[in-house]
């Protein structure tokens, strides 16, 4: 056990059980394991916690221990807490984060570690709580002061380049738009941004769970849905178009009337294919998959068509049935057609950004 202080006449007291207690200073740190008091108060939770952290003088110089995580991972893990202990705890460390004279890595630790609760705190907290840390994370960052961000969108300026090369038509909108002061707004979210990542596809999960319209208009999630939109909607126009394909090809096929064995391969074919995407979505959400009313519209084409096409392997001479069929699959497919429409549609992104991160 270690002891750094600078401060020695502020002390916090830790209570461990069977009644045992000492007193340690703010920057009190125990090696290996890179704890602080507030690690220790938050392991040994008794009437202390609440006293350091109702101390508004209170304060730790690092929150991420050697295994990267903070107290607020050690109280989550913990049986029976009460809530409002979590939103206590949770403040200290937005507190902690908001604190400019605490080291700069030391927060940028802080704010990777707490990656993994985003979806804790996005979902389970209420509004003040969730805007605070959404707020926190869309950290606006200035070039002189901080490193360029791993992530986040540039406002467009112009760059100056000393030489003899430079249009004059180039010279008024320098003079008028060059000087200005470049920011960037960065996401303090320490994860793979890839589409096609297993961050991305939990993250577009955790924004679809979200219900609250001010929490979805806030800059940090529409920065994510903007990212999961642009990075997914080309996956989507392309599956649109095969789709486009597959009820084409039905539909002919329905309209020539006669047996054509070729085409009936070719369809049944891409209907695997398509069933295939479905079950890897099934694979990913499991019984959540059922809740979407148009994933039924799919399921329900696919086995319609495989069924339609078996009865035509078959010779099946019942009229009847085929015609009913024939007639599902119509009205079925051009239902589930005319819905992707709503790839226009902004407020339709959260369901296709889902659909098409599935099946990178």
């Amino acid at each position: 056990m270690q002891s750094f202080t600078t401060k020695p006449e502020k002390k916090v007291k830790i209570s461990f059980r069977f009644n045992h207690s000492f007193f340690a200073p703010e920057d009190f740190y125990i090696s290996p394991h890179g704890w602080n008091s507030l690690h220790l108060l938050t392991i040994f939770k008794d009437e202390d916690f609440y006293k350091a952290l109702e101390d508004p003088d209170f304060t730790v110089p690092f929150l991420v221990d050697n295994y990267g995580r903070t107290p607020l991972h050690y109280l989550l893990s913990q049986p029976n807490i009460e809530f409002t202990t979590i939103v206590a705890l949770i403040q200290f460390t937005f507190k902690f984060l908001k604190n400019e004279k605490v080291n700069r890595s030391e927060r940028q630790l802080a704010y990777n570690s707490l990656t993994e609760l985003f979806p804790y705190i996005v979902l389970k907290f209420d509004n003040s709580v969730t805007l605070e840390y959404l707020k926190l994370i869309m950290r606006i960052s200035d070039q002189d002061s901080e490193n360029l961000p791993s992530f986040g969108k540039v406002k467009e300026k112009y760059v100056v380049d000393i030489g003899p090369t430079m249009r004059e038509s180039l010279l008024p909108k320098l003079y008028k738009e060059g000087r200005d002061e470049i920011c960037f707004q960065t996401l303090q979210l320490n994860w793979d941004y890839n589409p096609a990542s297993d961050d991305m596809l939990n993250c577009a999960k955790t924004i679809l769970e979200i219900d609250d319209e001010e929490i979805l208009k806030t800059p940090a999630i529409s920065h994510l849905i903007d990212h999961l939109w642009n990075s997914t909607r080309p996956t989507l126009i392309v599956f649109g178009i095969f789709y486009l394909i597959l009820v084409t090809l039905i539909s002919a096929y329905i309209g020539i009337g006669e047996r054509n064995i070729a085409l009936e391969v070719i369809i049944l074919i891409l209907t695997v294919f398509a069933f295939i995407s479905e079950l890897l979505q099934v694979s990913v959400f499991k019984m959540d998959y059922f809740k979407e009313l148009w994933n039924w519209f799919d399921l329900s084409q696919h086995f319609l068509v495989i069924a339609f096409i078996i009865t035509r392997f078959a010779d099946d001479e019942d009229e009847l049935t085929r015609g009913w069929l024939v007639t599902s699959i119509v009205i079925v497919c051009y239902s589930r057609l005319l819905s992707y429409l709503r790839l226009f549609s902004a407020s339709s992104k959260h369901y296709y950004i889902i659909e098409s991160l599935t099946n990178l």
